[in-house]
């Protein structure tokens, strides 16, 4: 199909306006180390998981007075983290009650190279993974430590689907989002249970079968595992609980954030297209897939990088039935977009601002919860409910640019706290990797300025965070050589 660039463009600036929605601090006594996705237990619906990106998921009573959070598993010793690396996703097997498996999506050094991994439930334990039980179902090559996507989620046809970005660096080097005798760039989808065909290029030594994909042609072409592809780093996937929809959102590489609709065999265009907009040509739009929604992350946006979310279906927000809720990791801006009609609507919910925004994640009652870099985790209420948790502050810290964006020499920014306090600002690369320290220690309530010098740094994206306890914004900017 052909993209409807005028339209898509229209709907990204001309959004409605804002529901009455809030958010506050689902569970005020609990903190946890770089959270990066929330599952709940198919066995026990009093359960919910949080996973940390160091390699350790935490279990505990869906709660909001809950006073502490036990290891369910822990194999930090196995996991290499940091920026985009670490243990990225979690899913239950639908059958989980009974056979107690459950996967895990997680990158290894030395080659570096990402993996899902099957383990059981303790014998003794139910609320205990058991570490010795980890079953290796595949292992793919990382050329770079980014996009590593990470995703893993059953599907309502009980296949375990998984999503690992192009390979990293910037731009597809590899030219991988093109090229489907690669698993990279690529929503994989698999039978492990059994039945289907043998893998294909996973290896010999892959623990699973390939269940009849739309590209499936059998060895020596487009690798059999894969269900939907021309992807740069689909960072979270999920599925209509009612409808058995996916939905995808693919990270852009700094102009474009898309939401996408899931399809067998369906190619969403990266590299050749970068959200309807054309990135390395020539471009023919000829049996591609492209999004549903798109808004921009060019230089001067707040916007970075999506954080994809769910459809919701819970019933204690009805004013987001049936809405896909997704936010952006630097903003922290959170959106409902709805595409049970067209045109395509997407509502800015009125919830404040959320920065290093990194996973949403569904209870057994489809009520929904999102994490943040900072520990924290949320959920959403309506302005009319009358729940008597602990807010969200309105007062946050603000990191504003008060230079150029992109910049050459140098560029100025303005930070302000809503009391005073300590307060750290620092600038980290596309890995993730701290780069520079403009700010640490002491900090008035007022705005003040600090200065970023290229220096040395390479040209390239940046992201600044402000941190302030609990607190944190960031802020995307680019140095231009």
């Amino acid at each position: 199909m052909r993209p409807l660039l005028f339209a898509a463009l229209l709907f990204a600036i001309a959004a409605p306006a804002s529901a009455q929605l809030s958010a506050e601090i689902a569970f005020p006594n609990l903190t946890f180390s770089s959270p990066v996705g929330v599952e709940h237990d198919p066995a026990n619906p009093d359960l919910l998981y949080v996973v940390e990106q160091r390699g350790v998921i935490r279990v505990f009573d869906n709660d909001p007075d809950v006073a502490s959070a036990s290891v369910f598993l822990d194999i930090d010793g196995r996991v290499t983290s940091g920026g985009e690396t670490g243990l990225l996703g979690l899913a239950f097997h639908p059958d989980y009650e009974t056979n107690g498996f459950f996967y895990v999506n997680y990158t290894v050094a030395s080659p570096l190279r990402s993996r899902i991994a099957r383990f059981s439930r303790s014998a003794t334990n139910p609320q205990q993974g058991d570490p010795d039980s980890e079953l290796v179902l595949l292992d793919i090559a990382q050329p770079f430590s980014n996009h590593n996507g990470g995703g893993l989620a059953f599907g309502p046809d009980g296949y375990l689907y998984a999503s690992f970005g192009d390979g990293g660096s910037g731009g597809d080097p590899e030219e991988n989002g093109q090229d489907p005798t690669t698993l990279l760039g690529a929503i994989l989808r698999l039978d492990v249970d059994g039945g289907g065909a043998a893998p294909d290029c996973g290896g010999p030594g892959a623990n699973y079968t390939v269940p009849p994909n739309a590209i499936a042609d059998g060895p020596g072409g487009s690798c059999d595992e894969i269900y939907a592809w021309g992807l740069r780093n689909p960072w979270r996937f999920s599925f209509d609980r009612q409808t058995g929809e996916g939905w995808i959102a693919d990270v852009g590489q700094g102009a474009w954030e898309e939401v996408d609709r899931m399809e067998d065999g369906g190619n969403y265009g990266w590299n050749t297209y970068e959200g309807n907009a054309c990135f390395d040509g020539p471009c023919d739009p000829e049996g591609l897939v492209f999004p549903v929604w798109v808004y921009s992350s060019q230089s001067g946006s707040p916007h970075c990088s999506i954080t994809g979310g769910y459809v919701y279906r819970g019933s204690d927000v009805p004013e987001l039935q049936g809405k896909y809720v997704y936010g952006d990791y630097c903003s922290g801006q959170l959106w409902a977009l709805d595409d049970a009609g067209r045109p395509v609507t997407n509502e800015a919910l009125a919830v404040g601002t959320f920065s290093s925004l990194t996973s949403f994640g569904e209870d057994a009652a489809g009520e929904l919860y999102f994490v943040r870099q900072n520990g924290r985790g949320y959920r959403f209420f309506s302005e009319t409910d009358t729940s008597t948790g602990e807010g969200v502050p309105s007062a946050e810290p603000s990191l504003r640019l008060a230079g150029p964006n992109p910049f050459r020499a140098a560029t100025a920014l303005t930070f302000a706290l809503a009391e005073a306090g300590p307060a750290r600002v620092a600038v980290y690369d596309v890995l993730g990797r701290e780069v520079a320290v403009l700010h640490d220690g002491p900090a008035a309530a007022e705005a003040q300025t600090v200065r970023l010098a290229a220096g040395a740094l390479p040209a390239g994206v940046y992201v600044v965070r402000l941190t302030s306890g609990s607190a944190e914004h960031t802020l995307k900017v680019m140095l231009v050589r």
